[in-house]
């Protein structure tokens, strides 16, 4: 009998240190993935932000040039004066999306757009195009359709409720988000959060005008790890 017990507790011991163990290397992967996609996202946006600032500086001196060359001569150039730099035009972006059903597909999945912090709780991490599954593994999602900081429309952002937005039903209202694109680092001043059915999808309205409103949404209860929540809990923020 005492040998039953012992190779039991042997057995139970190396289980549960096994579990334990994967348990610690899956938060750990996790965790390192999340860094490497924040990461990514800061050297986009520095990379994009410098290229910006090269252009403003060649625009500025081919400027100078052509005011020059007119200064210099009164016969009109017979062709445009140029600065030689190719001008880049934008794809035009194809979304499929269905509101209704709460399903939303973009073609611009996994884009880097930009990063988002709440500092007083320790949340930040990359924002990317896209709400799929595998685009919020490592990162925070942006619903297409929805605004970005500075369009006067409403932004709406997914996160899962195990990783960046863990902690989100805790953020209180007169807390700071911070959120950086392109266009610049914008601050918003938490309003108020809610809680709807997971099929509400009514929360999220692109249509919304002239109101640049955050929006940052998690499967609730926070934690649960049961299939699919039934519920979201939405915070609410507004431009400082």
């Amino acid at each position: 009998m005492k040998r039953i017990l012992k190779t039991f507790f042997i057995i139970t011991t190396l289980l549960g240190l096994g579990l334990l163990s994967y348990v610690g290397y899956d938060e750990y992967t996790i965790y390192s993935n999340k860094q490497k996609s924040l990461s990514e996202a800061e050297k986009f946006l520095n990379d994009e932000i410098s290229k910006e600032e090269d252009s403003k500086d060649i625009s500025i001196q081919t400027s100078n040039d052509s005011k020059q060359d007119t200064n210099t001569t009164n016969k009109p150039p017979d062709t445009p004066v140029s600065n030689n730099t190719p001008t880049v035009i934008a794809p035009t972006k194809k979304i499929v999306s269905s509101l209704k059903d709460g399903e939303i597909v973009s073609n611009y999945d996994g884009v880097i757009k930009g990063t988002i912090s709440i500092p007083s709780f320790g949340i930040s991490g990359a924002l990317r195009e896209g709400v799929s599954t595998s685009v919020i593994k490592y990162s925070i999602g942006h619903y297409p359709q929805t605004g970005w900081p500075g369009d006067k429309k409403q932004i709406f952002l997914a996160g899962h409720n195990d990783r960046e937005f863990r902690i989100l039903n805790k953020v209180s209202i007169g807390k700071s988000i911070f959120v950086r694109t392109k266009k610049g680092n914008f601050e918003y001043i938490v309003t108020g959060s809610k809680i709807v059915n997971k099929d509400d999808v009514s929360v999220i309205d692109p249509s919304q005008r002239d109101k640049d409103e955050l929006v940052l949404m998690t499967c609730y209860p926070i934690n649960y790890y049961f299939s699919d929540a039934p519920q979201r809990f939405l915070v609410y923020a507004s431009p400082k």
